[in-house]
């Protein structure tokens, strides 16, 4: 009997650790973009903005690779899945999304051992962004001392680019559930977590 409890405990350690392990990373606290948010609030005030029901974005895909072409963040198949869920997030809302394109690059510094926390601002981005689009980057990992998670962890997603911007990022673990892709776009659109504490909110 004794023998029957000892396995039942140690595979319920096991689901335990198991689902753990797999558990997408979280997004983390933005940082407001105070030029950009004060571009827009100036556009949406405008008198004279034409009143759209429908908004289309421009979406274009970076997909890292190790630097000899190893370890991809994604594959096309789970690109075009991605981009079908972040089509369904915002319909309701009258927001449309164009696939732009996509596009991959070798480098293992980016791929495996970027850190958000010390490049806040994306630079190492830079070169890869598309003018006129959101840029969605994919990395198999997202380091960084990331506080929403405990113990402290790397990022699952993170808009560098700031609220609003133009890109973010999307690490390889947290591709699909949970729908990262639309969370992290809300915020290069402008859209802040219901915790922030930005604005007095």
């Amino acid at each position: 009997m004794k023998k029957q409890y000892t396995v039942i405990i140690m595979l319920f350690m096991l689901f335990v650790y198991t689902s753990n392990g797999q558990h997408p990373l979280p997004c983390g606290n933005g940082r407001i973009n105070d030029s950009a948010l004060n571009t827009a609030l100036q556009f949406e005030r405008s008198a004279n903005r034409i009143q759209s029901p429908n908004y289309l974005v421009r979406v274009y895909f970076h997909v890292f690779h190790n630097s000899d072409g190893s370890v991809g963040a994604a594959t096309l198949d789970q690109i075009n899945s991605e981009f079908n869920s972040l089509v369904a997030s915002y319909t309701a809302d009258n927001v449309c999304f164009l696939f732009a394109g996509i596009d991959s690059a070798n480098t293992t510094t980016i791929n495996q051992n970027f850190n958000a926390d010390t490049d806040p601002g994306g630079n190492a981005f830079t070169p890869y962004q598309v003018p006129n689009c959101i840029n969605i980057f994919y990395l198999r990992k997202i380091g960084g001392n990331n506080t929403a998670c405990s113990p402290p962890c790397g990022y699952g997603g993170i808009a560098l680019g700031g609220i609003p911007g133009t890109f973010c990022l999307v690490a390889t673990g947290n591709i699909g559930p949970g729908n990262t892709i639309g969370h992290e776009v809300g915020h290069c659109l402008g859209l802040l977590h219901t915790f922030e504490k930005n604005f007095g909110f």
